[in-house]
């Protein structure tokens, strides 16, 4: 991460993370710079373990893309992990890609979202593209994400508590 932040602009806030993928789903692990055991079933760690573990470091846990077609090429995409406690999620992922594309399943992400709601989980609705190559962005219209936070405290932690209602430092 260090190396990355010397290639950036000084004003450029850069906030590390990263995409942890099982085969029941993937989540994001977001603010934290080590690296986190995403390995469930491996001598009995669940998907709640790996969930306190990024956030006993510091991070936000995302729930990404819930609700994804399963194809050949995205393992495990869809979220299946049917022991999760939705208490430990900061963000749902309700929207990625194109609202109505092909590929994309944003209504069953919004629905999940709304369930954990109405049982009383306090969980950020967040956006995402997976957009990999430049050609996926030409003409296309993504998603919208935006974080409020106070400009002259543009640091990590309060671009991470402005996403997350329930992120603490």
């Amino acid at each position: 991460m260090t190396e990355f932040r010397a290639l950036v602009e000084p004003r450029t806030l850069v906030i590390p993370g990263a995409e942890l993928t099982t085969y029941n789903g993937h989540c994001l692990a977001i603010g934290v710079e080590e690296w986190m055991d995403w390995r469930t079933g491996l001598e009995g760690r669940s998907i709640n373990d790996v969930a306190r573990a990024v956030r006993a470091a510091g991070g936000i846990f995302v729930v990404a893309h819930p609700d994804a077609m399963p194809d050949d090429v995205c393992t495990g995409c869809r979220w299946t992990h049917d022991d999760f406690d939705p208490a430990l999620a900061n963000a749902v992922e309700i929207w990625g890609g194109l609202w109505d594309g092909p590929e994309e399943e944003n209504e069953g992400c919004v629905s999940l979202w709304h369930r954990w709601l109405n049982l009383g989980h306090r969980l950020t609705a967040t956006a995402a593209t997976d957009a990999h190559h430049a050609k996926d962005w030409q003409g296309a219209r993504v998603p919208p994400g935006w974080a409020y936070a106070e400009l002259w405290n543009a640091s990590g932690d309060s671009m991470l508590a402005a996403t997350s209602p329930i992120y603490t430092t």
